[in-house]
């Protein structure tokens, strides 16, 4: 399938693609997912990732205590939210220098400089943890 053109919508992306002609033949396609191949990606600036790149990375603080990892990126606002799973809560931490340090993709790591309530029940969970390590 080729898309001929398509637009953002308050509800989505709407798409014309070719050889669907009516809005019927359409509705049939409604909840795919559709992929791109990579080959077929813009080129990135130097200080650019693909959000497919980033999900799946690891988080760590700057110390290297572990967080969690990513599961999405929300593209709200002026600001991408990285969505942060550490197992039990998820937490959003904005694409802005003063939280992230760095962005590795190839490594599959996120570097991240958490503020005090960024990362809310975080700490407790990590106490909880090296507990429970200390008692087994």
């Amino acid at each position: 399938m080729r898309v001929e053109w398509l637009r953002l919508d308050p509800k989505g992306v709407v798409l014309h693609v070719e050889g669907i002609a009516d809005r019927d033949a359409a509705t049939t396609l409604n909840g795919l997912n559709w992929y791109e191949p990579r080959e077929a990606f813009a080129p990135l600036a130097d200080d650019e990732v693909y959000i497919v790149d980033l999900v799946g990375a690891q988080v760590r603080t700057e110390d290297g205590a572990r967080v969690g990892t990513v599961t999405d990126v929300l593209q709200v606002g002026p600001t991408d939210l990285i969505v942060v799973r550490d197992g039990r809560r998820e937490h959003l931490v904005p694409n802005v220098d003063d939280f992230v340090v760095r962005v590795d993709p190839d490594a599959g790591e996120v570097v991240i400089r958490p503020i005090e309530g960024l990362l809310e029940g975080w700490d407790a969970t990590k106490k909880e943890a090296a507990r429970d390590e200390s008692s087994s």
